[in-house]
């Protein structure tokens, strides 16, 4: 809780709003990416280069859990933006929107989303240093579990790995 600067909504609002125009720009050029990473990963696998296409697919896996965790991240901050007003007259954090405040703190620090941070210093301003790092931590169990699992940094399984070859090789009509 900053004195000399105190939380201003209409500080965070635009960050949030920024936040899911990037989040937006960011899954755009993912799926296009991915789009042509499943066609390289194709032309691996009728190469029969499976060790190659393996280590690709990696990549395709993550860029799509990430823009799920995106997608997910950007309800949160259009939740937020439009619960704005609530957030500024409770002086605890909502109890429906704890989640939200919860999720859009603990990703900052993990996705390339530079406008969160804006939002973190304000609902630090808001909320003080302890409640942002319970949230950073998780410590409350408050984070979205989904968005927790999709940002995690662990390999994919090798039965999705599989599986995900498996629906290249379909989609492009190539046998593997």
């Amino acid at each position: 809780m900053d004195l000399l600067f105190p939380y201003n909504e209409s500080k965070l609002k635009p960050y949030l709003k920024m936040a899911t125009q990037r989040i937006k720009i960011s899954n755009n050029k993912r799926a296009t990416a991915s789009t042509k990473h499943k066609r390289e990963i194709a032309k691996l696998l009728e190469d029969g280069k499976a060790e190659k296409a393996i280590i690709r697919v990696e990549h395709v896996i993550r860029d799509d859990y990430t823009m799920e965790a995106y997608e997910i991240i950007e309800l949160m901050c259009d939740l937020l933006y439009e619960r704005a007003r609530h957030l500024t007259k409770s002086e605890l954090c909502p109890s429906d929107l704890v989640e939200a405040v919860s999720t859009v703190l603990w990703a900052s620090s993990r996705v390339d989303i530079s406008e969160l941070d804006g939002a973190k210093k304000q609902l630090q301003k808001k909320y003080g240093k302890e409640f942002i790092s319970l949230c950073e931590e998780n410590s409350r169990n408050t984070v979205n579990s989904r968005v927790m699992h999709k940002l995690n940094v662990s390999p994919p399984s090798n039965l999705l790995i599989r599986s995900y070859l498996q629906e290249i090789a379909k989609e492009y009509s190539v046998e593997w």
